[in-house]
């Protein structure tokens, strides 16, 4: 079938998918959530796709050449200089048949995004137009408008980790978090959100928070809304296909934003993968014994080196380092 091999991009040209995403029926959502169901590996790229599609927006009906260059200069601004040539085209597909269509309009990335990311081992610290505040973890993206409409909901789309910290509006306007699986909808509130390797968990400090599992990319009956409490984590993974809830020690969970890192019983193996997450570096082991030694305690680490050495110190370990590529024995 032609959409196995879809890219995002792909999918945000094609005309059906559009279609579904914009005005649903029922025929429509049949069709698309089946093809889901039968390709569950791509659901993140439909996800995405469909954050793509949202986020353009209608121009005047007649198209201009000073349109259709602004319509350009959105798409370059916005790519990853590593696929930047293979999405120019892609782009161009999606400009065009929107400037060909019968209603002779344009589809434009919009110039009022915000985009931020982070570097592995960089935090950064931002203010969103609301005056809410967020603390981007390494190696996470967030997406935002750049100002925000006193009727308008509140959306971001995060992509890694964030801390949030949101202001409760005079209008009691909505405050949404996105990632691919979940939608998670706030008034005011603090919080922490994790997206990583097709698993998103949320854990709440204050306030409360519901959690919608995101209907584009999961089935409409796969989970009822759940309501966190503080001190509730709540988790979606495609693995388990579960919305699930448990009490969890936030302080904990948010505890990366002071740069401290807390353990409990946990094996090295998952803490290579933290070491991936948090400075990109890949983890071997010498034996499978090494692996599944565990870890309990807190690493006041403000770098990948004094984390390592605090490691090796706490478990006896040996970490032999080359470039990105440790092994520990």
């Amino acid at each position: 079938m032609k959409y196995d091999h879809y890219e995002a991009e792909d999918f945000a040209a094609d005309e059906a998918f559009t279609a579904w995403v914009q005005h649903p029926e029922p025929e429509t959502e049949r069709f698309w959530q089946d093809w889901l169901a039968a390709h569950p590996d791509k659901r993140p790229t439909v996800a995405q796709a469909v954050q793509l599609v949202r986020r353009l927006r209608f121009q005047n009906p007649v198209v201009s050449e000073p349109d259709v260059q602004d319509a350009w200069q959105d798409v370059q601004a916005q790519l990853d200089s590593r696929r930047r040539q293979r999405t120019l085209y892609r782009m161009a597909a999606v400009i065009s048949f929107l400037i060909l269509s019968s209603a002779a309009t344009v589809w434009v990335l919009s110039n009022q995004w915000e985009r931020v990311e982070t570097a592995f081992g960089e935090t950064r610290t931002l203010e969103l137009p609301d005056g809410s505040r967020v603390v981007l973890n390494a190696h996470s993206q967030l997406r935002y408008p750049a100002s925000w409409d006193a009727t308008e909901d509140r959306d971001v789309w995060l992509e890694g980790e964030a801390f949030f910290d949101v202001v409760h509006t005079a209008n009691h306007q909505p405050f949404r978090v996105h990632t691919p699986e979940l939608d998670i909808r706030v008034l005011g509130t603090s919080f922490n959100v994790r997206h990583r390797r097709g698993k998103t968990q949320v854990a709440l400090q204050q306030g409360s928070v519901q959690l919608q599992l995101n209907p584009e990319v999961t089935p409409a009956a796969a989970a009822d809304p759940i309501m966190l409490v503080p001190g509730d984590l709540g988790q979606f993974s495609d693995a388990t296909q579960r919305l699930e809830k448990q009490p969890v020690d936030v302080a904990a969970q948010a505890a990366w934003k002071h740069q401290l890192f807390v353990f409990d019983d946990t094996p090295l193996s998952e803490i290579a993968l933290h070491l991936k997450d948090q400075w990109g570096v890949d983890v071997a082991f010498a034996d499978p014994v090494t692996e599944e030694r565990r870890l309990t305690g807190e690493i006041q680490a403000p770098s990948l080196d004094v984390f390592l050495e605090s490691l090796e110190e706490v478990l006896d370990l040996e970490i032999q380092r080359e470039q990105n590529r440790l092994l520990i024995q």
